[in-house]
């Protein structure tokens, strides 16, 4: 499913349905996509700074050791209740897309640990990406464009700001 209107993300971000398992965030604005996805993750995870409940997994892990992923997916939580497993991809490597949309798949459709939600930041994703694909259709999982900031976002945000002082 595709989050794309601001009051539906925002609303996502701030709690998201127990039906979702997984959320791919991704754009061309690498820190839009870096604050959204903070904001996730501290809905999802009480402490996203938690080693024993969050796992943060980058290319470089997918490089070293293929099955971490599935592994940290698989994992349960030492203190009960949702255990998140954030991946931030940063170079945009096929082989880490191939791998990160086949776990995205996976979980989506229940094959792993059901009290896991998984978090996928990526930059920039052609409409070819396995990883886009599999983010946008799959059912339990949720994906949010995040695309750079336009004259009407910027003045919204500054109006945003000087209403708030």
């Amino acid at each position: 499913m595709i989050l794309s209107k601001r009051p539906e993300i925002d609303r996502f971000l701030k709690g998201p349905p127990s039906d979702v398992r997984a959320a791919l965030i991704w754009g061309g604005d690498r820190g839009g996509v870096r604050e959204r996805a903070d904001v996730l993750a501290k809905a999802v995870a009480a402490d996203p700074d938690d080693p024993f409940n969050v796992a943060v997994l980058s290319e470089a892990d997918l490089d070293r050791d293929g099955a971490k992923l599935i592994d940290e997916l698989s994992a349960l939580s030492l203190m009960g209740g949702w255990r998140l497993v954030r991946l931030r991809l940063t170079e945009g490597k096929a082989a880490s897309d191939a791998a990160a949309a086949e776990a995205l798949k996976a979980h989506a459709e229940g094959s792993l640990n059901p009290d896991a939600f998984f978090l996928v930041e990526a930059g920039r994703l052609e409409r070819g990406s396995a990883l886009r694909k599999a983010g946008e259709a799959a059912k339990q999982a949720v994906a949010i464009p995040v695309y750079e900031d336009e004259t009407g976002d910027i003045v919204r945000l500054v109006r945003e700001a000087l209403t708030a002082d």
